[in-house]
């Protein structure tokens, strides 16, 4: 395999993983801060404070979001965009949106039956805002993210496609717990995730979990402790951390209203990164 940059020197420093970071048992692996996303499936990390401004302006788009059609209408809202990223310029791409139903411009997101709450079915969620793709903050997250990434030679040679979300979600006190779907122990089918905090604010919950894939299907609290490799929580803006989709297993609580807040949310940006070579 061939490594894309040197992710270890960008980890997250102590305030993130050693907050709630657990150590995996199985196979004996010790999670150890700046091991690596290969090594263990996963990795925190917080991104560079020359984001903090595109960040705030991520906020303020997460506030306007369209509820997600497959939501509560209440609760989850999202948008989404795809682009292609050529591995050898780092060049980004963005595929044309679509249209729903209804007539509106729609971006589509396909994840097979990795989402059983779902179905194996194609959704269409609003468009990421034409502002954002063509940030070009957004396209050096992406690239940071890329270069933290490891992939085999014949991947990188061919397209990779990107997929960029928006999500917040939004509790007050007619609607006191959001959840995100699937509600429990999954994989994305997507090779790598990445999930950055934009912002949170009057909640409790949204509790990260890492576990084996043996475990797909389970709420963490069902889950032997010998089969999870990590718990934390992402609270301060800019703070992230990645997956390898075919290693673990991931899972984010609901998020609740806190003490005597009125309202509540937490926002975060989504990169994820699936390979388009061919495979017979």
């Amino acid at each position: 395999e061939i490594g894309t940059g040197d992710w270890s020197s960008d980890v997250c420093s102590s305030d993130l993983l050693n907050r709630e970071l657990s150590s995996p048992t199985d196979a004996g692996v010790e999670a150890v801060p700046g091991a690596g996303l290969q090594l263990h499936g996963f990795e925190p990390f917080r991104l560079n404070e020359s984001y903090s401004t595109f960040f705030a302006t991520l906020h303020q788009t997460c506030l306007d979001l369209e509820a997600d059609p497959y939501g509560d209408g209440s609760t989850r809202f999202r948008c989404y965009g795809r682009a292609l990223l050529l591995p050898w310029s780092k060049a980004l791409h963005w595929f044309p949106n679509t249209c729903n139903s209804d007539g509106r411009e729609a971006s589509e997101y396909y994840q097979g039956d990795f989402n059983p709450e779902l179905g194996d079915k194609s959704r269409l969620f609003p468009p990421l805002p034409a502002q954002i793709c063509n940030s070009g903050d957004l396209a050096e997250v992406i690239v940071d993210n890329f270069d933290r990434t490891v992939w085999q030679g014949f991947d990188r040679s061919a397209p990779i496609q990107v997929g960029v979300a928006l999500m917040r979600l939004y509790v007050n006190r007619t609607y006191p717990i959001a959840k995100i779907t699937p509600d429990c122990l999954h994989q994305d089918g997507e090779h790598y995730t990445f999930i950055h905090l934009i912002d949170r604010c009057g909640i409790s919950g949204g509790d990260n979990t890492v576990a084996e894939v043996s475990q797909v299907g389970k709420l963490p609290v069902d889950t032997p402790a010998g089969r999870i490799r990590a718990s934390f929580t992402l609270e301060e803006r800019l703070e992230s951390y990645a997956v390898h989709d075919p290693q673990v297993s991931h899972h984010v609580s609901g998020v609740v209203l806190d003490g005597a807040a009125t309202e509540g949310w937490r926002h975060t940006l989504v990169i994820d990164f699936t390979p388009m070579s061919p495979r017979f």
